[in-house]
């Protein structure tokens, strides 16, 4: 509870500037409507104030420092309390860009605030949440999952329920049971998949990636996400916004609201979308390929590594785990030959001594 109190005076104390205001109508397309409704705010001096009436509560007794510094808006610099620094930029640097410092309110039904995360970032040790509860009052059977903040803010404008993960990769391996309870809680019987839609295999665009292997997490886990929720007894479809619509290689949710696509149109895209395998198979070979070799590796991980030349498995039995040779040895191999009778590899045995053979 003194979390949430911490988070609602913040974004009490934090109105949302106007160069935020803006882009947020013109690079996402949100109405003033639902910036009123979302509660956005701004990092920037102006949370000095906030700084000092919290820290004179502190002296009264009303909050606690751990409490504080917990929630990750406070810090402590090892000679005294302060603001977390990153609350008092407007902007801040992500892999050398600059990144509007929007503050995104989590709320619940009532209009209590949660969580808070500053846009594209996060407090250091304070685990991240699922954008967010108050879409869920209305206990809707189908929702539509997006990849943040910002898409489900647009999804709804677009007069559709939804959910957004900040981090689709934790949200589909330790954080998945969290998830899975939120559908569960409001009942939650049907989940959209829509991500993100980007081209990183063409080396015009600034998401180019050289390595094939590194070209389609999104679509990899779009595929695995939605094997995982159909596993717990949840329809799944996945939703792809058309490639006409990418603007310099990329199509996202919001991205769509700001080019004014309208509900109609955005509409059909959910109208359009497919069962896991059709996904699967309209995708292009090469990514096919790299979405069922990570899948693959996702569901056969090998419990056999090497330690010391000797080849050692990990065994478990309930929550107890420990490691087991199972040899003496280790194969090395030290050569490859072409042949006319084909590929013939020379190896060698070498024990636990060292040994070769």
């Amino acid at each position: 509870m003194a979390y949430e109190e911490i988070y609602g005076r913040l974004m009490e104390s934090a109105p949302l500037i106007e160069k935020h205001r803006q882009e947020l109508i013109n690079k996402r397309g949100f109405s003033q409507e639902t910036l009123k409704r979302e509660r956005f705010g701004s990092g920037g001096e102006h949370l000095r104030a906030f700084e000092e009436t919290i820290l004179k509560e502190v002296a009264d007794g009303r909050f606690k420092e751990r409490d504080l510094i917990d929630s990750g808006v406070f810090i402590h610099d090892g000679k005294r309390m302060m603001i977390n620094p990153m609350l008092l930029r407007e902007t801040n640097m992500i892999e050398g860009r600059e990144v509007s410092n929007i503050l995104i309110s989590y709320k619940r039904a009532n209009g209590d605030v949660y969580f808070v995360r500053p846009h594209k970032m996060g407090f250091k040790d304070v685990p991240v949440e699922i954008y967010q509860e108050a879409y869920l009052d209305s206990k809707p059977n189908e929702i539509i999952l997006t990849e943040s903040e910002f898409k489900a803010v647009a999804c709804q404008q677009y007069g559709f329920v939804s959910q957004g993960i900040p981090g689709i990769s934790s949200f589909s391996e330790k954080k998945f049971p969290e998830f899975v309870k939120r559908l569960n809680d409001h009942d939650v019987k049907r989940v959209i998949i829509m991500f993100d839609n980007e081209t990183k295999d063409d080396p015009n665009f600034p998401n180019y990636k050289a390595n094939p292997f590194d070209r389609y997490d999104t679509e990899f886990y779009t595929y695995y996400m939605a094997s995982k929720l159909e596993k717990e007894a949840k329809e799944v479809l996945i939703a792809t916004l058309p490639d006409s619509w990418k603007v310099n290689g990329k199509i996202d949710i919001d991205g769509a609201l700001a080019m004014l696509k309208t509900a109609g149109e955005f509409k059909k895209v959910i109208y359009d979308a497919v069962p896991r395998n059709e996904y699967l198979k309209g995708l292009s070979e090469e990514a096919k390929q790299v979405v069922l070799r990570k899948t693959n590796q996702k569901y056969h991980r090998s419990r056999v590594k090497k330690e010391f030349n000797k080849y050692v498995v990990t065994r478990h039995r309930g929550k107890q785990f420990w490691d087991e040779p199972i040899s003496n040895f280790v194969i090395r191999l030290i050569a490859t030959h072409e042949t006319l009778e084909g590929v013939k590899r020379e190896v060698e045995f070498v024990n636990e001594f060292r040994k070769r053979s």
